[in-house]
């Protein structure tokens, strides 16, 4: 995976996070925005993974949340795993239905 990839999909991983966090704390995202004092749509924005926040824009929806910035950080990592889970979800499947095929494994070589 580049660089950039990895990169957006952290911003991703950290908007699906502050979202969650938003609604188990019980705010709509127009009053959470300016609870952070931000603009709804720049919080918009964060929350669909379009801008990465700063280190300074964590720390404020942190405060918002009434969470500690590493608080965010776990919530980004767990969101990170379950969409690791999903995609290998989707590739054991399809791996496992080409062995039944009899197409064996990428560089296994009993079959040639």
């Amino acid at each position: 995976m580049s660089r950039r990839k990895r990169i957006e999909g952290l911003a991703v991983a950290f908007g699906r996070a502050v979202r969650s966090l938003r609604i188990r704390a019980g705010h709509n995202q127009e009053a959470f925005a300016h609870k952070c004092d931000m603009d709804r749509a720049y919080y918009g924005n964060i929350e669909r993974g379009e801008h990465g926040p700063t280190i300074a824009t964590v720390w404020r929806l942190a405060e918002a949340l009434d969470k500690r910035p590493r608080d965010i950080i776990a919530a980004v990592e767990l969101e990170i795993r379950i969409a690791e889970s999903r995609v290998q979800s989707k590739i054991a499947p399809k791996a496992q239905q080409a062995r039944q095929k009899g197409g064996g494994s990428v560089g296994d070589r009993s079959k040639q």
